[in-house]
């Protein structure tokens, strides 16, 4: 067996297998809080067509109550750190699922140039209403941990929960 030593945060999403999901309702738009996009996984089961808004990157709220915290809090994201998430609106008699952005969020090149026209941030309902997106946490607080006296090479690691921001990118 390996041993390893580490410092700093440490987020995988390998390997990661949802234990929960989250259902919306068939509202014409919902605004996800960060707890519900944090599942990783989320079906949707309505006939209704549906417009699903991303939680706000980081909340302005004082005191940060689950409920309306921001994603970089939910996930004590740092600059550089990804997340995917996926969108399932394969159910039979589901509607179109369509992704918009959240306080902070921004889409990525690719998105930004063909999104629209390319349907890239429309999960289509029925056999292949399936899509994988991922988040890329942007700015934050690249905090050095390298002292110049004990900690020789070490590398430069961002805070917990620094981030300022979000790219989305769908990836399949």
């Amino acid at each position: 067996m390996a041993r390893t030593t580490f410092s700093g945060p440490v987020a995988s999403n390998n390997g990661y297998i949802p234990t929960t999901r989250f259902t919306p309702d068939n509202l014409a738009a919902t605004t996800l809080t960060a707890a519900e996009l944090a599942t990783g996984y989320i079906a949707h089961e309505g006939a209704a067509n549906i417009t699903l808004t991303l939680p706000r990157a980081v909340s302005t709220a004082v005191g940060v109550v689950p409920a309306i915290q921001g994603i970089v809090q939910q996930l004590n994201a740092v600059a550089g750190q990804t997340f995917d998430f996926q969108i399932d609106a394969q159910t039979a008699g589901a509607g179109t699922v369509t992704v918009a952005l959240g306080a902070a969020g921004a889409l990525s090149a690719l998105a930004t140039a063909v999104g629209a026209s390319a349907g890239l941030l429309l999960v289509a309902a029925g056999n292949t209403g399936t899509a994988t997106f991922r988040l890329t946490f942007t700015g934050g607080n690249p905090a050095a941990t390298f002292d110049g006296a004990n900690i020789p090479n070490q590398p430069n690691q961002g805070a917990p929960n620094s981030a300022t921001g979000y790219t989305l990118t769908r990836i399949s």
